[in-house]
């Protein structure tokens, strides 16, 4: 028998396919600046460094600077991680998570994440950064300033243990198209973007 595994609330009938795979390399990915990495992902493979589509993406200052991981990719729920917990925990466990920025604080996307069992966090910007990561919004952090978040207090960091990159939003965008999200209402927090996860029960 084959279930649908996001939160209980949902029961919907769609077409699955492959989780988006990523690759996150802190030392093989430098782009000329050494803050802005260069990440790769693609679906329904299972080595992304060999040939996937890439997109830059900016860390957090504060954040874990050295990583080397390739996961599969789902949307957190509710997508600015203003849950505690966040509702599709499960689905999250062992897997990099994607989140919206705004709302929640990065450090705190980074906390539910963890708490969740995720291995790395991306977050979508929601347009305030350029292309090029040198303007990300007053006190948001830079590419200039080594990192975004780079105005938080670096002892709330110590806890992270896990990656978080922020990604152009046109790339997020891009990035979700290959991820086939599905938009939902989700009570409380309205229509949210998921990744519908098929799951074979023995």
């Amino acid at each position: 028998m084959t279930g649908l595994s996001i939160f209980v609330i949902l029961i919907v009938q769609v077409v699955l396919g492959d989780l988006v795979k990523m690759r996150l390399d802190s030392e093989r990915t430098k782009v000329v600046d050494g803050v802005v990495k260069k990440v790769k992902y693609c679906v329904g493979c299972n080595d992304p460094s060999r040939g996937g589509t890439f997109t830059f993406a900016l860390p957090a200052k504060y954040g874990v600077s050295k990583f080397a991981l390739t996961g599969e990719v789902v949307q957190g729920v509710p997508n600015h991680a203003e849950s505690k917990p966040l509702l599709n925990s499960d689905d999250i466990y062992g897997r990099i998570v994607l989140f919206t920025r705004g709302v929640v604080s990065l450090v705190h996307k980074a906390q539910r994440a963890q708490q969740s069992g995720a291995i790395a966090v991306i977050v979508a910007d929601d347009g305030r950064c350029d292309d090029d990561f040198t303007d990300c919004g007053a006190r948001a952090g830079s590419v200039r300033s080594g990192g975004i978040a780079s105005n938080d207090d670096e002892i709330e960091w110590k806890i992270i243990d896990i990656p978080l990159v922020i990604i152009t939003q046109r790339e997020a965008e891009r990035l979700k198209q290959a991820m086939r999200v599905q938009e939902l209402d989700v009570p409380p927090y309205g229509n949210q973007n998921v990744t519908l996860i098929e799951r074979k029960e023995p």
